[in-house]
């Protein structure tokens, strides 16, 4: 019998996709990562289902788009949303899925692991193994206070330069705890599924030398936007714009000014980029010393982007710009046909769960909305219409909040002192974005529309929507985007077995798998143990009238 493959998913959290030279970015930040690229397949257009954590990681592991899984934000606070207090930030309560990527490889006689963060539905014990959090950081005395440094830059947003050097940072110790898994794995010889999930290059933008001043001199390469682009933007810019300069941006320092905040930002940003990539060489050369690339499928990936300096900003919480939904997707080793870059595929987070199942040779759930890539990657035929476009959503419903309400409560909501993008006004309305060969059109609840050429235009400065020019192009995205929006709608769960009615399935809002136990009220029958007698009748509408 064939060996089983082994998956490994490097994710890292926060990484603008745009920023390599394989994308034409003027710095060299991931050199092996280019180099990891070209010895397998990438995709120049794969986007994040939504720009936010824990959305984005709930749709990697469940291949739903966030709208059906039901986790548009990234959850606040954090302990009381949680079964066990910081250990996860999605309440399983919460997700609509029928099976993830945990429950299909487990029960096909994988081990699961997760290193590094987790920030998704399931908490670590859920993995067969897990290192994540405070395990992550070294216990000398050394690390200790820089660790505490760390932990007060983060909370004032500030950036800087890392005095303890890189064996403080948390790429270091996850690749460190990641060889250390590969290598007891592979005495092993059992199948795994790793997610080596890497914080950086997250805020707070801090490095150590030689990262922080990598990008000091010819090599820092300049943002396409500044701020006083935004006066061409619409409201919700506006008022975004404003939030920002109030002072719950990370702009702390008032000794310099926001660009000047900016440009050494968007630098600490590169070398923490470049650093990150250093680490995946690490691991990447540990796992080919071991001689376990050709049974291994490696995906590189991250969960969302970054402003990156763009508009004279860092974060995230802007909505749907390209800095923010772009990331970089690469796949290497077994079984991947080495074919580069596949400029005519547009991809998805949300595409990697139903992939890896395929290689592991499972069935996909009929719940999963992502798309299979295992055929592509094998270097067969891509499927006539299934990868012309590709879809991001974004937002907790709504209407956006305007300039007025942000005035009038200004002063309570500062006083809130919460992290931008983690703002209720940040997230407030809805918007789906669709990307479609050279464009991106972005329509939010309001009637806004904005149409982009991103190959011209990444910035997103000059909104085409509205000129006749692009009245084809325009007409063709607003048709693809009303597809996609229908394609995520998905108020119920479909399972194998499935056995609710449809009155049933509106009801109960509590469908979701963990391992082989479904939750359901108390009086349903499993719903893996056949179909349901017709005349049950959910105690939630024993009194109504209308029945």
């Amino acid at each position: 019998m064939k060996k089983k493959l082994n998956f490994i998913v490097i994710m890292t959290d926060q990484q603008q996709g745009l920023m390599t030279k394989r994308m034409g970015f003027g710095a060299d930040l991931t050199p092996f990562l280019d180099s990891l690229a070209e010895k397998g397949a990438w995709f120049d257009k794969a986007y994040t289902p939504c720009p936010l954590c824990t959305p984005a990681r709930v749709s990697f592991l469940t291949g739903r788009f966030a709208s059906s899984h039901r986790v548009m934000q990234n959850p606040w606070p954090w302990p009381e949303n949680s079964r066990k207090p910081g250990s996860i930030t999605a309440h399983p309560d919460d997700v609509f899925y029928e099976r993830d990527l945990l429950d299909v490889l487990k029960k096909s006689g994988y081990q699961t692991a997760l290193i590094g963060k987790n920030h998704s539905h399931r908490t670590s014990d859920e993995f067969d193994y897990s290192v994540v959090g405070n395990k992550l950081m070294l216990n000398d005395e050394k690390t200790a206070k820089e660790s505490k440094k760390l932990h007060e830059w983060r909370k004032n947003g500030m950036a800087g330069a890392v005095k303890a050097g890189i064996e403080s940072m948390k790429c270091c110790k996850t690749v460190s705890e990641g060889i250390n898994y590969i290598e007891n794995q592979n005495k092993r010889g059992n199948p795994f599924m790793l997610w080596l999930s890497i914080v950086e290059p997250h805020n707070p933008y801090m490095c150590p030398e030689p990262y922080y001043s990598m990008f000091d001199g010819d090599d820092f390469v300049l943002s396409h936007s500044a701020e006083e682009d935004i006066k061409n933007k619409n409201e919700r810019w506006h008022v975004l714009n404003e939030m920002y300069n109030a002072g719950t941006s990370p702009q702390c320092d008032d000794t310099i000014t926001r660009k000047e905040y900016a440009t050494r930002t968007r630098k600490t940003y590169m070398g923490m980029i470049r650093m990150v990539d250093d680490q995946i060489k690490r691991f990447v050369t540990r796992l080919e010393e071991l001689g376990m690339m050709e049974d291994t499928v490696i995906c590189f990936t991250s969960d969302h982007g970054d402003m990156g300096g763009e508009y004279d900003m860092m974060g995230k919480g802007f909505g749907l710009l390209e800095a923010l939904t772009n990331i970089q997707m690469i796949f290497a080793g077994g079984g991947i046909k080495i074919q580069g870059k596949l400029s005519e595929i547009h991809t998805n987070l949300v595409d990697i769960a139903p992939t890896l199942i395929e290689a592991a040779q499972c069935q996909i759930p009929d719940s999963m909305q992502g798309r299979s890539l295992w055929q592509i990657l094998q270097g067969n035929d891509i499927p006539e219409n299934e990868f012309e476009s590709t879809y991001s959503e974004y937002g907790v419903g709504g209407s956006f909040h305007s300039m007025k309400y942000y005035r009038e409560h200004k002063e309570e909501l500062d006083k809130q002192n919460m992290h931008f993008d983690l703002h209720h006004v940040a997230v407030s309305g809805v918007m789906r974005m669709v990307r479609m060969g050279d464009y991106k059109l972005i329509f939010d609840f309001d009637n806004r529309a904005e149409l982009y050429h991103v190959v011209l235009d990444p910035s997103e400065k000059q909104n085409l929507f509205g000129n006749q020019k692009y009245k084809k192009v325009q007409d063709l995205l607003m048709s693809e985007l009303l597809k996609w929006c229908l394609r995520a709608q998905d108020p119920a769960v479909m399972r194998e077995n499935h056995c609710m009615n449809p009155i049933d399935r509106l009801i109960d809002r509590h469908h979701y798998h963990k391992g082989t136990e479904y939750k359901q009220y108390d009086r349903y029958s499993p719903l893996t143990k056949g179909r349901a007698d017709e005349s049950y009748i959910h105690p939630s509408r024993k009194e109504a009238d209308w029945l």
